[in-house]
Parts: C-alpha cells; sequence; structure tokens
C-alpha cells in the first residue's frame, strides 16, 4: 500500500511539472521588449478605414510585418484595397500599407481605425521574432 501511495505521489507531481513545461516554455520563446518606437502623428481618428503614420524605431529589428493583435485594441493594418492611390503611381499595382522608409528603423504604416478604442494605447509592431512597442493616441472623429 505505501508503494502504491508513493507511486501516486510521483505520477502527480510529474504530472504538475510538465504541466508547468510548456508555460515556461512559452515565456522564454517571447522576446523581451527591448525596442521603443515613436509614432508620428501621434494622435489618429477613430473610425478610420487607412490612416498614414511615420514609425520610427529605436534599432533595426528587421523586416516589419504588422502589429500584434493582442495589443491592437481594434486597430489593425489597413487592407491594401483601402490606402489611398497617388496620382503619379504607374499601373495596376496594389498599394502596400507597410512600407521601409529611407532606412531600416523609419516605417510607413497605413492603419485602420474603425474598430479602435478611443484613448493611448500601446502598439506592438512586429518583425518575426521581434517586437517593438509604441505609444499611440486615438482621438474621436471630429
Amino acid at each position: 500500500m505505501q508503494t502504491l501511495t508513493l507511486t501516486s505521489g510521483a505520477v502527480l507531481t510529474l504530472a504538475a511539472a510538465v504541466a508547468l513545461m510548456p508555460s515556461n516554455a512559452n515565456a522564454q520563446d517571447m522576446p523581451d521588449l527591448e525596442c521603443t518606437a515613436q509614432v508620428s502623428p501621434a494622435q489618429v481618428e477613430a473610425g478610420t478605414e487607412a490612416v498614414r503614420v511615420t514609425v520610427t524605431f529605436s534599432e533595426d529589428i528587421g523586416d516589419v510585418t504588422g502589429v500584434d493583435q493582442a495589443s491592437a485594441h481594434g486597430i489593425s493594418i489597413a487592407s491594401p484595397m483601402d490606402v489611398p492611390r497617388t496620382e503619379m503611381a504607374v499601373g495596376d499595382e496594389t498599394p502596400t500599407p507597410i512600407q521601409m522608409g529611407d532606412d531600416a528603423t523609419s516605417w510607413t504604416f497605413w492603419l485602420n481605425t474603425s474598430e479602435a478604442e478611443e484613448g493611448t494605447h500601446s502598439l506592438v509592431f512586429v518583425a518575426g521574432e521581434n517586437r517593438c512597442e509604441a505609444e499611440l493616441e486615438v482621438v474621436p472623429t471630429g
């Protein structure tokens, strides 16, 4: 009977350790937010399908692909179809809602704020495994 009790205790201990491992592994997989960013303009209106902002990162984090939706508060990357075309645009090329600027730390984004919550939000920009955080204020349309 004692052997059975020790075995059951060992199994429960092992099961608890295994249950904790994935959350610890996931926490280790997430890179720390060492990069910061400045958004210009710092305020955008809510309810807009495509508003242009320039984001300047404190360091080169690679090719930026979007905004982490868990931090977005209803802000997303605009649809390419909503990005305004310039008069000088050549051909039928679809506009790109994310474009690198003059250097690897400056990017232009077209953001969709049609579902955005008003207030100041921390957005996390994503570039592969890298993340970079910026503050953006969403104000009422007006």
